[in-house]
């Protein structure tokens, strides 16, 4: 029996271990993962503004052209008495054709602020989305008073997301969660805090850990 116990002490220890590097591992992915997103979102406030430029380059180059051709029609015409007023459907016509030409730049105008602002919007992380009730916690703090709360239960990672994080939670910023998530159980199981259940599943009771790996 001793012998039998040295054994099964080495296996947990092995298993502990092999924990520990798997979770080391999730976090080094989840960093990565949300540094190219970061780099993703750069890059497209980036180009976002480079097409703003763009645009105000071009629409500077046809403006003199469209104010020139209104003097088209007065050089090629022969000379007119002095003393003909102009009439009043001309007039019309140049003052809506006027009112037009205003208009148009403050839509232009409108239409790069809200641009801009979309662009320099900083990217919100997976605390954002952490439910009220969790917020003044930290996420071990967390885990852990979800797992309190349900003691002769056996939860895993989804289970636990979802418990702590609302439901319009972004996917990258719920995959960030999921890792970090997963990351703090696996903690938790080295320091005895619960037992392991299933794969991926977790339970304060050891009896019900052990009768969910048994069935």
């Amino acid at each position: 029996m001793p012998q039998a116990q040295t054994v099964e002490a080495s296996s947990d220890s092995t298993l502990s271990k092999l924990l520990e590097a798997d979770a080391a591992l999730v976090a080094e992915v989840a960093a990565l993962t949300a540094q190219l997103e970061a780099i993703g979102q750069k890059r497209q406030g980036l180009q976002t503004v480079i097409e703003l430029f763009s645009s105000t380059d071009s629409s500077s180059v046809e403006s003199p052209s469209a104010l020139e051709e209104p003097s088209k029609p007065a050089s090629s015409a022969p000379p007119a008495n002095p003393l003909i007023a102009v009439s009043d459907d001309e007039t019309a016509g140049s003052k809506e054709q006027a009112a037009k030409g205003t208009k148009t730049p403050a839509k232009g105008r409108h239409a790069k602020t809200t641009r801009k602002s979309k662009a320099n919007e900083p990217v919100k992380g997976w605390q954002h989305y952490i439910r009220k009730e969790f917020a003044k916690l930290s996420l071990p703090q967390a885990v852990a008073s979800v797992m309190q709360s349900q003691p002769e239960a056996v939860l895993g990672v989804p289970e636990i997301v979802d418990t702590l994080f609302v439901d319009g939670t972004p996917q990258s910023a719920r995959n960030d969660a999921r890792n970090r998530v997963s990351n703090v159980l696996s903690i938790g199981l080295k320091n005895d805090k619960w037992y392991r259940a299933k794969k991926g599943q977790y339970s304060l009771s050891r009896e019900v850990a052990e009768a969910s790996i048994a069935s």
